[in-house]
């Protein structure tokens, strides 16, 4: 399988919505935090750093992170990163109902939930740029990637 699995966000968790826990993750390590993905942005990306304020934006952040990360093959329209650290972001895509946009986006969960609401943030990262994104807008019942933390 290229892809692996996507997960709805509390399959992922294991139920449990404690910020930080180890979820589907092997003993030894956890679901990263919303804080942890901003470090990894922070020391990705070429013109911001760790702790630089866009990181606590919306929508299409910084300036190369998500190119960085991506996978230097399989994106739509030469799409592909540089995977400059050996992250190797796939396009995945995401599952609502159906797998769709595979080749297009790579979603990626976090274990914190915008104001305690059922809204997790999640990054992803598309074809188009390479930028990376920050949201809370899909709901936890769609199924995307996980990376795990060791910890």
């Amino acid at each position: 399988m290229i892809y692996g699995g996507l997960y709805q966000w509390t399959e992922m968790m294991k139920y449990t919505p404690v910020e930080g826990s180890r979820g589907i993750c092997p003993e030894g390590w956890h679901i990263p935090t919303d804080e942890e993905w901003k470090v990894l942005e922070g020391t990705v990306d070429s013109q911001h750093n760790i702790g630089d304020e866009i990181w606590n934006g919306y929508g299409n952040r910084g300036y190369d992170a998500g190119g960085n990360l991506k996978s230097t093959s399989g994106w739509n329209n030469n799409g592909n990163g540089t995977d400059l650290f050996g992250f190797t972001i796939l396009p995945a895509g995401v599952n609502g109902n159906n797998f769709y946009n595979i080749s297009n986006f790579g979603f990626f969960w976090t274990s914190t939930r915008y104001n305690l609401s059922d809204e997790p943030y999640h990054r992803s990262t598309v074809f188009a740029n390479s930028t990376i994104s920050r949201a809370n807008n899909y709901g936890s019942g769609n199924g995307f990637s996980v990376r795990c933390i060791k910890d």
